[in-house]
């Protein structure tokens, strides 16, 4: 993970969040941070509403370009000096633009933040943070406002046993694994009891020999939800990033529906790292 793109939208949360994209770039020694900003004002569809006129979107452009360079000022010093930062701005609409991005830039990763404050626009980014985590191409950290960096040194597998060979993104957890030689342990929530049938045992085997040699331990619990037995795993065993895979079908699937997700990640403690399968 050389390359990490982190998205802002200039509010506190976003600040909270480059804070923290920084610190996790050292520990990963990332060669690249690029922090960006797409501006674009609301257009309605409403025909009482009047479009948006050309000095209107260089009014948007100066104010983003603006806040931008403050922030630039803000962490320049901050970043390790072997790490270079660029910051960039675009007319473009939010998700949109980071994808756009994160080619462009050729980005390993993605880190944003989400806020459980009733602030409309912390609101529309963690939703654009929480759509990113199930289609982006790149594995997708959001970073809750109350979370604090530490140390990778215990990292939770949220993981459904079933079909694992075809959609467990090994190869990306281990190179999580190589860079912070961190301890794995692989959960499966069983939310009825009936869930223990279809948990196979070659599904586990099929994860202790592709980690043979890693620091791995693996559990099979039972929760009322999948977000409390998730959410409660990672506090009780002092999770410091929980991964989870955004599956077309099966156990997660509901994990990413819009209300079970914005569950695990507003009201986590602990960021949550999105890869697909």
């Amino acid at each position: 993970m050389k390359n990490i793109l982190i998205p802002t939208d200039f509010s506190d949360a976003s600040y909270h969040t480059i804070s923290y994209g920084i610190a996790l770039s050292k520990s990963l020694n990332a060669e690249k941070i690029i922090i960006y900003n797409a501006y674009q004002p609301y257009i309605s569809e409403d025909p009482e509403f009047k479009p948006v006129l050309l000095n209107e979107i260089d009014m948007y452009k100066e104010v983003s370009e603006q806040a931008m360079q403050k922030l630039k000022d803000t962490f320049r010093e901050k970043i390790s000096p072997g790490t270079q930062l660029i910051c960039e701005v675009d007319y473009n609409v939010v998700e949109g633009g980071i994808i756009d991005v994160s080619e462009k830039y050729n980005a390993d990763l993605i880190v944003m933040n989400v806020s459980s404050t009733g602030a409309l626009e912390n609101l529309l980014f963690g939703s654009t943070a929480v759509s990113l985590s199930k289609h982006s191409k790149i594995p997708v950290l959001i970073v809750p406002a109350e979370a604090k960096f530490t140390k990778l040194d215990k990292i939770l597998l949220a993981i459904d046993l079933k079909n694992t060979k075809t959609t467990a993104p090994v190869d990306h957890i281990k190179k999580i694994l190589d860079i912070t030689n961190a301890k794995l342990d692989a959960l499966h929530v069983l939310v009825r009891e009936k869930d223990t049938d279809n948990v196979k045992e070659e599904e586990i085997e099929f994860l202790k020999t592709n980690f043979a040699g890693y620091n791995t331990e693996y559990y099979i619990e039972q929760a009322h939800s999948l977000t409390e037995g998730i959410n409660d795993f990672a506090g009780k065993h002092q999770s410091d990033v929980i991964i989870m895979i955004p599956k077309k079908r099966g156990w997660l699937e509901s994990i990413f529906r819009r209300s079970e997700s914005k569950a695990v990640v507003f009201h986590s403690h602990i960021p949550v790292l999105a890869i697909r399968e």
